[in-house]
């Protein structure tokens, strides 16, 4: 089995982007957002080799495309495999302790 290609949505690049400013910013602590961003992007790095170990979200009709969900600390990093061109897509990365379902319907459709 080779590794999958793992690839970050334009909307996945600004989510991240976006917990970087709050953290560093809002809440006025640059190191911890580093930290923050290190430890989402060390997990999905971890992706390449199981990608299907994480649940598929409960939203249809999401879940029907296989959208996975796999948490890192507060964050959701939601995802798809395309397993014929053993790739995985990073879609978003919301505020896992949102209402998802509201997210889905508002940001995904």
């Amino acid at each position: 089995m080779s590794d999958f290609y793992v690839c970050y949505s334009d909307e996945a690049k600004d989510d991240l982007r976006n917990i970087f400013m709050y953290i560093a910013y809002n809440l006025g602590s640059r190191d911890n957002a580093e930290g923050q961003i290190n430890r989402i992007r060390d997990a999905i790095k971890k992706l390449n080799k199981f990608p299907k170990k994480n649940p598929l979200v409960p939203y249809e009709p999401w879940s029907s495309l296989g959208m996975r969900r796999m948490n890192v600390d507060n964050y959701a990093v939601l995802y798809l495999v395309d397993e014929d061109r053993e790739r995985v897509e990073i879609v978003r990365i919301p505020f896992g302790a949102m209402d998802l379902e509201k997210f889905f319907e508002e940001n995904l459709t």
